[in-house]
């Protein structure tokens, strides 16, 4: 995996819900303006209900982003639900080979638990197409670019005040949506290796289901095997009862010995930063802030690296 550079394009995919097509062409606009294109994979498709296309053709429509030779990186359209339905139709071994970066966050984290577990790829957690064109937010665009471009090897977070534990911890970086993570419980793609940093967010959901869900993570012996818990900002339905979400997990992070933060901007929000998932991190907690640095990410890519035209 090699770091992009201006004159690259993304490969778009939609391996979820579909969308209005001003999404990609918003898209399109906004990385030009940055010295990118976009090349839409499967911009003809039928819908097949809520999802853009069947599970055959949106499976497809990933494998020709990863082989086209002219994509450097392949990004998702956006969430909804779907993309663990594309696991069984994908062949890992080609898609490992391509040695792509791919991007999204939501549904999206079953692809980023297949892409490590499967592909040995790292992937990245952040925004979409659908956010891009949608927010056009600047610190979200920056960091994306800056990340995977090699401008950046770290980035420094807001944090949660008073809820957090304080700490450093060094690992891989994996995760992402809470819901979509849990739900992988039990199958080839779910791997979350011991001393890992684990990320966590989700949107909208009751306090009950995230209970339940971090419950899950807890009894399957995920959470004792993670040196670090990070949780991006996320929103609790209003329900009977006012809690949020540093209440509802506190008591399953009693065993977390390392560092925990939360809020970070990270997920679902308007600000949205990237994050690379499968490599190692070095991360420092304090009062309010996150520091995490990638120092591997790019390690000896450079001099491999070729044009998407070439």
């Amino acid at each position: 995996m090699t770091p992009l550079r201006p004159g690259d394009s993304f490969g778009l995919v939609a391996p979820s819900f579909a969308a209005d097509p001003s999404i990609w062409t918003g898209c399109r606009a906004l990385l030009q303006a940055r010295g990118f294109d976009v090349i839409f994979f499967g911009q003809e498709a039928i819908p097949d209900g809520r999802q853009a296309a069947s599970d055959r053709a949106r499976a497809a429509h990933l494998h020709a982003a990863f082989a086209d030779p002219r994509v450097a990186a392949v990004l998702s359209l956006r969430g909804g639900c779907g993309a663990s339905r594309l696991l069984d139709w994908l062949d890992f071994k080609a898609i490992g080979a391509a040695d792509k970066p791919f991007i999204g966050y939501s549904d999206a984290t079953a692809l980023h638990m297949a892409l490590r577990s499967q592909a040995e790829l790292v992937s990245f957690h952040g925004p979409m197409a659908g956010d891009l064109a949608g927010y056009a937010d600047a610190d979200s665009l920056d960091a994306l670019l800056n990340t995977l471009t090699g401008a950046h090897s770290g980035v420094n977070l807001t944090a949660l005040p008073n809820h957090g534990k304080p700490g450093r911890a060094e690992g891989l970086l994996v995760g992402g949506n809470l819901s979509v993570l849990t739900s992988l419980i039990g199958t080839p793609e779910f791997d979350i290796p011991n001393g890992a940093i684990l990320l966590l967010e989700d949107v909208g959901e009751p306090d009950y289901r995230l209970d339940r869900a971090l419950v899950q993570l807890a009894r399957s012996g995920v959470l004792e095997r993670c040196a670090a818990v990070l949780f991006g900002e996320t929103t609790v339905a209003p329900g009977p009862i006012d809690i949020a979400l540093p209440e509802i997990a506190a008591p399953h992070l009693a065993g977390i010995s390392g560092p925990v933060a939360f809020g970070l901007p990270v997920g679902h929000l308007r600000r949205n930063i990237t994050l690379p998932l499968g490599t190692r991190v070095v991360l420092e907690v304090a009062e309010g802030t996150a520091r995490l640095d990638w120092p591997d990410l790019w390690t000896g890519a450079a001099a491999g690296r070729r044009f998407a035209a070439e």
